[in-house]
């Protein structure tokens, strides 16, 4: 609320010059921290925004009601999603469980509040030692229903007595597609107990499936990462795999369109790290190509 707060005073201080350049000046707030109190203020109509050029100013629109912004918070803060994904993830703490959450269910918990949607199921890997105890565990302690499910490395369980149909999709050693492993993240939860932010935004550059969502789960928590350690995640994700290079320089296209389309002051950081990322991706083809002609 203190965001709220000092967001609103620079709009009204700023007049027709309240800019996100602006307004991270004047209130000292990170660029993601500002966009989510934005975006709260524009939707519950406490502000307005308009393209000039290429920028977007805010304005004012009615007076500022603090209690309506924290009814939403609290609202989001009880969803049902988050409150099992904090259970799944707590009951591994506690019963030292080799695993951890992935992909969209991590970077919801990771980066909350500043990111709002969130998918109606759960992801989460599993050591082949505590994939089937685990998935039991869940079975008694959420009253859960088993799913039918192609690959012996992926449990899907429906918990009873939750609304919105949520599911948790359990993973045996790490990203499963076409019931072979694609990123083998076992390694990682026996050396450091859990898997990171930087893990999941890897594990949704390499997804086949690239829908609206992991667009903006990925651009969300690229703001939260340290980039040289993403680059070494991503370059043990796709050097046994280079068919993924492809994969990942498709979804980094529509990440900066994305940026481009709706949030132009963040553009030029989303194809600075664009960038960098695809610099990896020539090297470690280059690399490759190199190794193979001296074996040759």
């Amino acid at each position: 609320m203190v965001s709220a707060r000092k967001a609103y005073s620079a709009i009204l201080y700023l007049r027709d010059n309240a800019t996100i350049e602006n307004l991270m000046y004047y209130t000292d707030l990170k660029r993601s921290i500002l966009y989510y109190t934005l975006k709260k203020l524009v939707e519950r109509g406490f502000s307005e925004k308009e393209r000039v050029g290429r920028k977007v100013v805010y304005r004012i629109a009615k007076p500022l009601n603090i209690s309506e912004l924290t009814a939403e918070i609290d609202k989001i803060r009880d969803d049902d999603v988050y409150k099992l994904a904090r259970l799944v993830r707590g009951l591994m703490e506690v019963y030292d469980i080799e695993g951890d959450l992935i992909g969209s269910s991590k970077i919801h918990i990771e980066t909350y509040p500043h990111h709002l949607a969130i998918f109606p199921f759960i992801e989460a890997v599993i050591t082949r030692e505590h994939f089937i105890s685990f998935a039991n565990m869940l079975i008694d302690c959420l009253n859960a229903e088993p799913g039918f499910t192609d690959s012996y490395r992926v449990i899907v369980l429906s918990p009873r007595g939750i609304l919105g149909g949520i599911m948790i999709h359990l993973y045996c050693d790490g990203v499963i597609e076409n019931d072979r492993v694609l990123w083998n993240l076992r390694k990682y939860l026996k050396k450091e107990k859990r898997l990171t932010l930087k893990h999941a935004i890897v594990i949704d550059l390499i997804k086949r499936e690239w829908n609206r969502n992991d667009r903006d789960d990925v651009f969300i928590g690229m703001k939260f990462v340290n980039p040289p350690r993403l680059f070494e995640l991503l370059r043990d994700a796709v050097e046994p795999k280079l068919w993924l290079i492809m994969r990942v320089r498709n979804h980094l296209k529509e990440l900066v369109r994305y940026a481009m389309e709706n949030f132009p002051d963040t553009l030029e950081a989303v194809e600075s790290i664009a960038r960098k990322i695809n610099k990896l991706l020539n090297d470690i083809e280059t690399s490759l190509k190199v190794g193979n002609i001296m074996l040759g």
